[in-house]
């Protein structure tokens, strides 16, 4: 058993807000041309590795990372979604 102290986290709805957002953010970044989804994606995974040292336990690490891994994923189905209904 760990010694560290478990975080519990709820979500509230204007932190679930402000994640859609950022998602829909990401993947209309994404499905533009030109787009250096490559920085994106080496920067969320660097915030992954280096996380600031008061995320403890595993409910509050999955937490923190759950916006970053939207970032690092290639969300291709996604993209392949909005293309198919003419938005990207």
């Amino acid at each position: 058993m760990s010694s560290e102290p478990s975080i519990e986290v709820a979500t509230t709805p204007t932190e679930l807000g402000l994640f859609m957002a950022m998602n829909a953010i990401a993947l209309a970044l994404k499905a533009s041309p030109n787009f250096n989804n490559e920085a994106l994606k080496v920067m969320a995974e660097k915030f992954i590795r280096e996380a600031p040292s008061v995320v403890r336990g595993a409910v509050a690490k999955e937490a923190y990372e759950r916006p970053l891994r939207v970032l690092a994923d290639d969300q291709a189905q996604a993209i392949d979604w909005l293309k198919q209904n003419g938005v990207a």
